[in-house]
């Protein structure tokens, strides 16, 4: 047999107010929408002359209610790890970049190849890219 316990107190004033009173704690939770488009999924290399080089991978538009945090990881595998090539976020460096609130901006995400060496072997190499867009708050 299940049993429940109810707790309450109790106020016994004569003459005067009674008042209780209670703190409520509302969370309203973050909400991100993101519309993206991949502008690329295949990049062919057959000039060293003609670099530095910026190509466009990804644009994107994020609206929240609060600011979002951005952040890029890039896996390049070995055999490519000579090419000098960085990820940028709107002309810049991805690391720890922050959207606005409601920006509604769209966004592109592009990687800049500065050398590739001649000796690079022939072959087909994939490149990794995520992005993670981060609630800037959090319970």
């Amino acid at each position: 047999m299940a049993s429940m316990f109810i707790f309450a107190d109790t106020i016994h004033v004569t003459n005067n107010n009674a008042v209780i009173n209670q703190n409520i704690v509302v969370k309203v939770y973050q909400w991100i929408d993101l519309t993206y488009e991949w502008l690329l999924t295949d990049y062919n290399i057959e000039d060293y002359q003609n670099y530095p080089a910026t190509i466009d991978v990804l644009n994107f538009t994020v609206t929240s209610n609060n600011d979002v945090e951005i952040t890029a990881n890039v896996n390049i595998p070995e055999d490519l790890q000579a090419i000098d090539a960085n990820v940028l976020f709107d002309g810049a460096e991805p690391e720890g970049n922050t959207i606005p609130a409601n920006d509604s901006t769209e966004h592109t995400l592009s990687v800049q190849i500065n050398s590739i060496p001649q000796n690079l072997p022939a072959g087909t190499y994939e490149i990794q890219i995520e992005l993670t867009f981060s609630p800037t708050v959090t319970f």
